[in-house]
């Protein structure tokens, strides 16, 4: 239970507080008689005779004795209202010494209600006064209290332009991000700055490096009004993206990175983060300085932009990537990319392959197998995904794996997971999107180099494609019936092409039927389903299937040159569509 602690308590002497002198509890004492009662400087405390310092003393007691009567009964009205109680009690106390008398009770809140306590002081001062500053140092010299406060200014900061949140007492105003970075400013430069702060530095230099991005790109009217006010209150910089920049300085060379703000000066990096069209060009900065000085923290950062990505701004997709480039952060993200490569929204997919393209298509430096095992077994499934963009890509990155793959005995252990590819991209070749079908024949071409296929090279670059199909079956035999399995969802596809191609390679052959009968029985009424709708114009499969086929053309096209291609580094000829 939350309780107010006098000066007693706080030097750890036993007692119970000085009783009243008769005053209501609720009387609030005026600045006066609390101005009245403090202490006297001390040289001329030495000069009062031994009986007036006596009674010096018990003045002093019986004024805190009634500021703490006073109090009392805020806190009992809950975290918000006794905040705003010590916020507005706190202003009218012009001795700084005075203002530390509820130091504990600030950090006994914090401990039980943190996220009530930080916006309430957010909301009593967004621009951070001299009260609220008092508050942040009492709150953030205890490492307790300061690890519970900066996640509730990171959860502030990172929302622009304005924070939605609601406290105990149900207030449900917005509290502006800017109000959270002003508070980490002065919290930065206070005498002690909180340790706990390097535990939070790459998501606190994340939110900074995306305030400073979104602050130049969109500034609504209301962040504008409320930072012309912090401005004129407190001497700042015109422009809130400047003083974000300012704070990330501030805090890379609290955190003694002082050779990262170096590195990036001497490049003149710092002014161009100020641009929207040069923001990325600083962010390869800031990465290359922060690798040198710390892998492991760069990789922390770069996990961090991952879940920025998750978010709606376009544009951030592009800084986010160049840092992601840079620090080449391929096998310390591998569990955070599989993560977000199953998340069902085509958007992030989209956005984390498009990483995924920048780092390996760029790149010359061989992967481990281990993590190209990780990589292929993420981006098979996506093959058949239902958006175009996302299906060329997984593609694409996979014909970069396998390049980039290094090479001896560790080659082995990538081999199951490319043959299961085989079939896959054998149907996509008949893909209706011209660029998703190059990409799958250029693909599976070089799966067969990978897996010394000489035989299927050579039919993939006579242009036999159906023979590659009836060739690929006939020598795993013992792979037939796994084959038919990945069939049976081509058959179902919307597009016509790829539902004749599975129909053809999975006909039986007589005598010869190169599938065992107990698979072949479960793939049987598909195909017959299949085979009646076709010829039914009438049926509901049929209409389903038109409508399937109308969506897919709606696809929005990709430019052929917009997505890196390895054939030409491999000689691969041009891409004709496959007939039959």
């Amino acid at each position: 239970m939350i309780r107010l602690t006098s000066v007693k308590g706080r030097e750890g002497e036993e007692g119970e507080e000085e009783e009243d002198d008769g005053k209501s509890p609720g009387a609030v004492p005026s600045p006066e008689e609390v101005e009245g009662v403090q202490l006297l400087q001390a040289d001329t405390v030495e000069k009062l005779p031994e009986e007036k310092q006596r009674m010096h003393c018990h003045r002093n007691e019986q004024a805190l004795a009634d500021f703490f009567a006073w109090a009392e009964p805020i806190v009992a009205a809950g975290v918000p209202t006794t905040v705003r109680g010590i916020y507005q009690r706190l202003s009218s106390i012009k001795d700084v010494s005075a203002e530390h008398r509820l130091d504990k009770t600030l950090q006994e809140m914090t401990l039980a209600q943190p996220h009530d306590v930080v916006v309430t002081i957010l909301r009593c001062a967004p621009s951070c006064d001299r009260v609220a500053v008092t508050m942040w140092m009492a709150i953030v010299s205890s490492n307790r209290t300061a690890e519970k406060v900066l996640p509730e200014l990171l959860c502030v900061l990172e929302d622009w332009p304005l924070h939605s949140t609601s406290t105990s007492d149900k207030d449900n105003s917005d509290v502006f991000s800017l109000a959270a970075t002003r508070a980490v400013w002065e919290i930065i430069h206070l005498p002690q700055g909180p340790e706990r702060m390097i535990l939070y530095f790459p998501r606190l230099f994340v939110a900074l490096l995306f305030q400073i991005f979104s602050s130049t790109e969109q500034m609504p009217e209301e962040v504008t009004a409320f930072w012309r006010r912090c401005q004129h209150k407190h001497c700042l910089p015109t422009n809130p993206n400047r003083f974000a920049l300012l704070t990330m300085k501030a805090l890379l060379c609290h955190l003694e990175y002082e050779d990262v703000v170096s590195e990036v000066e001497r490049e003149c990096g710092w002014d161009t983060l100020l641009n929207t069209d040069t923001h990325h060009y600083t962010v390869r900065l800031l990465a290359r300085a922060m690798l040198r000085v710390s892998e492991p923290l760069c990789y922390r950062i770069a996990r961090y932009l991952f879940r920025l990505l998750r978010r709606e701004e376009a544009h951030w997709e592009v800084a986010a990537m160049a840092f992601l480039v840079e620090a080449n952060t391929m096998s310390a993200l591998t569990e955070s990319l599989m993560e977000v490569l199953k998340d069902e929204d085509r958007e992030v997919r989209g956005m984390t392959l498009s990483v995924l393209s920048e780092m390996l298509l760029n790149r010359d430096v061989p992967i481990a197998c281990s993590l190209a095992v990780q990589l292929i077994e993420a981006l098979r499934p996506l093959f058949d995904n239902d958006t175009s963009r996302v299906q060329l890509l997984s593609i694409r990155i996979f014909q970069a794996v396998m390049a980039l793959v290094q090479k001896g005995k560790e080659r082995q252990g990538l081999t199951d997971c490319v043959r299961q590819s085989l079939l896959p991209l054998f149907y996509h070749m008949y893909d209706e999107n011209q660029f998703v079908a190059e990409a799958s024949w250029e693909t599976l071409l070089q799966a067969t180099i990978f897996l010394k296929r000489w035989n299927l090279q050579q039919l993939l670059e006579s242009e036999e494609l159906w023979r590659f199909g009836e060739c690929l079956l006939k020598e795993e035999r013992d792979r037939a019936d796994g084959y038919l399995r990945q069939s049976v969802m081509y058959l179902q596809s919307p597009q016509k092409s790829i539902r004749e191609a599975a129909m053809r390679l999975t006909a039986p052959r007589g005598k010869t039927n190169k599938f065992s009968p107990s698979i072949f029985n479960l793939v049987t009424p598909t195909r017959h389903y299949v085979r009646t709708a076709e010829t039914n114009p009438n049926s509901r499969f049929r209409l389903l299937q038109n409508q399937l086929r109308e969506a897919w053309r709606r696809q929005a096209s990709l430019l052929e040159n917009g997505w890196p291609s390895l054939w030409h580094k491999v000689g691969f000829r041009r891409w004709k569509p496959p007939h039959y």
